[in-house]
């Protein structure tokens, strides 16, 4: 009986160092091992699933074999195998075809090394650790030896399908005409978002500057990580050069999206939010819009200024999705550059954010900067990794020495706001630590309260750092 590592089983989907954690023989049991997984949870039928999978080296022949324990797995189970395409893509079609499960092997915006899967259920609803990857894990020892010879190709089981026509026909349904014809810098970064950006391109009529558009598992131009300041400066250097109107950068997978204005400075994701979740209240008026635990206090006002309806969730993908669907909210977003949408079946759309911010640009007929105006007038620390020995019983002091605040919630971790300054500290859903966020109105209360809770904080023994 095989072993499999059980630490790429994360929170949310699996993630791990390609052939070291994660190679054939682990894809193979995994397909095997979801599609017992999803027939024991139909009970009886026919089992539809798509799979798709992003530009890394490996992802197209593990792509492959989980295809093949899948279809080992069961006689019922047929398979639509998307090939190359963005996780948006992927997730809009599984929900829009009603898949009955699928999976997406990408590792986002991790570095080239990595693989990973992203898996969903009936309805498209994340499978998570909580929701059965670890009951998938314990099937996994049940799978037949993998055999590298041995390979499904029947054409009634596993299928290969295009959909970037009918993505794209949703994506540009009701196309506007811009009233403020610009210039945008694209950079796909070598992911997959480029395949479906020249589509937008071509239909919108923009002046688009290609960045790095042809898919390269290798990422040889920068990292998919697109939040790491570093990745970005390709992307400022050509708005410099081209006096581009703004640019615009992918992650790896292209759900996730960073803006940069005509000056080549970075918006910050709070601010794109803000002003996406005013359109989002300009077409469906007083909708309710998500927002995580760590999101800016500019973000909370200016739906509350709106006439929104304010949920709060924790932070993470699948939280987010959750409360979309449950709310059937409007709009949400995350501070990591991921745009959700009522319109994705509550899911994140990196492009989709893209389409909606050019509709926002072109009616303004203000330059890009100025659509921001007035929305950086908090000052936010980064989120600061801290390693506590008892999390629980920090959570409890600060409580107690923080009882006088107007507001004091537990959705995720402890958020303790006054009426000049507010934090948020929590567990990470990813590593073994906690994520400490601190805003206020001034520069100086922003340093003296995280000078302040810092302190506090290694008086119980931890150790803090700001998140890389």
């Amino acid at each position: 009986m095989m072993a499999f590592n059980q630490k790429v089983f994360r929170p949310y989907d699996i993630r791990g160092v390609v052939d070291r954690e994660i190679d054939g023989s682990f894809a193979f049991a995994f397909g095997f091992a979801l599609g017992q997984f999803i027939k024991n949870k139909k009970k009886s039928g026919k089992i539809n699933m798509l799979i798709g999978h992003d530009a890394r080296l490996r992802s197209p022949a593990l792509s492959d074999i989980l295809i093949n324990g899948l279809s080992e797995s069961s006689k019922d189970i047929s398979v639509i195998d998307m090939q190359l395409c963005t996780t948006p893509m992927h997730f809009y079609i599984l929900n829009k075809e009603n898949f009955d499960g699928g999976v997406m092997v990408t590792a986002s915006h991790n570095p080239k090394e990595y693989v990973g899967f992203k898996v969903y259920g009936e309805s498209g609803e994340p499978i998570t650790l909580k929701s059965g990857l670890l009951q998938i894990l314990g099937l996994m020892n049940k799978a037949p030896q993998f055999d590298l010879k041995h390979h499904i190709d029947d054409g009634d089981v596993w299928k290969k399908k295009d959909y970037l026509k009918e993505y794209t026909d949703f994506l540009f349904k009701g196309v506007f005409k811009l009233l403020n014809p610009c210039s945008i810098v694209i950079d796909a970064g070598n992911g997959t978002a480029g395949i479906v950006v020249e589509q937008l391109a071509r239909r919108l009529g923009l002046g688009l500057i290609p960045l790095f558009f042809k898919p390269d598992g290798n990422f040889p131009n920068r990292s998919p990580n697109p939040l790491d300041p570093m990745s970005l400066e390709p992307l400022r250097d050509r708005i410099k050069k081209t006096g581009a109107d703004f640019g615009v950068a992918f992650d790896g997978d292209g759900d996730r999206v960073v803006f940069v204005d005509e000056n080549s400075k970075i918006i910050e994701a709070e601010q794109i939010f803000a002003i996406l979740a005013k359109e989002a209240l300009r077409e469906r008026p007083g909708a309710p819009i998500v927002v995580p635990v760590n999101i800016s206090k500019i973000v909370r006002e200016t739906v509350s200024h709106s006439n929104g309806k304010l949920i709060v969730s924790p932070v993470g993908r699948t939280f987010l999705i959750e409360a979309m669907r449950r709310q059937e909210a409007a709009f949400g977003g995350e501070i990591s550059g991921h745009y959700y949408f009522q319109e994705f079946f509550g899911g994140d759309a990196g492009i989709f954010a893209l389409i909606k911010v050019l509709k926002i640009f072109s009616r303004s007929q203000k330059s890009f900067s100025k659509l921001f105006d007035g929305l950086d007038k908090f000052y936010k620390s980064p989120e600061m990794n801290i390693t506590v020995g008892d999390l629980a019983g920090i959570i409890w002091d600060l409580k107690r020495n923080y009882s006088e605040a107007h507001l004091v919630e537990e959705i995720d971790g402890l958020t303790v706001e006054y009426s000049d300054w507010w934090f948020n500290i929590r567990p990470s859903n990813t590593e073994p630590v906690v994520r400490l966020i601190v805003e206020a109105n001034t520069k100086e209360l922003l340093e003296e309260k995280t000078t302040e809770l810092k302190s506090f904080i290694e008086k119980k023994k931890g150790t803090t750092q700001a998140k890389p």
